[in-house]
């Protein structure tokens, strides 16, 4: 079978890779544009809207699901090249009186599959961090 991915960002490069990967003998183009716009050739969305890749979802499936394609993307150098993958950091915050021990459990979830990439923290260490005066 045959199939062709438009667009070389993050979304496009994980669809193109499972593709390659299906085991249906799949053969998968993947069109991407340049680095900029000259002779009408478009960008591609990541350059234009820096799209990320996150694992800190609310509902337990959308957690999984988002930890799941984090743990591939993070699992080849391939894929991050063709997605022009960059580590950063996030900050996520819940409203206050949220459930800690709810969160707490969340934090977890996100630790079983990528060990190491999320913390709780309170906000004494928020307001040290830069984040004083939020709600």
């Amino acid at each position: 079978m045959r199939g062709c991915v438009v667009g070389g960002g993050l979304a496009g490069s994980m669809l193109a890779w499972r593709l390659a990967h299906a085991g249906a003998g799949w053969q998968v183009d993947l069109v991407t544009g340049s680095a900029g716009s000259a002779r009408g050739r478009v960008a591609d969305a990541t350059g234009a809207s820096g799209g990320a890749v996150r694992c800190y979802e609310t509902e337990p499936e959308q957690r999984w699901l988002a930890v799941a394609s984090l743990v591939e993307l993070l699992g080849s150098a391939t894929l991050r090249e063709w997605a022009g993958y960059r580590r950063t950091g996030s900050v996520y915050l819940r409203p206050a009186g949220t459930d800690r021990h709810a969160v707490a459990a969340e934090v977890a979830d996100i630790e079983r599959g990528l060990p190491g990439s999320a913390r709780l923290v309170d906000g004494p260490e928020l307001e040290r961090a830069g984040w004083a005066g939020l709600h």
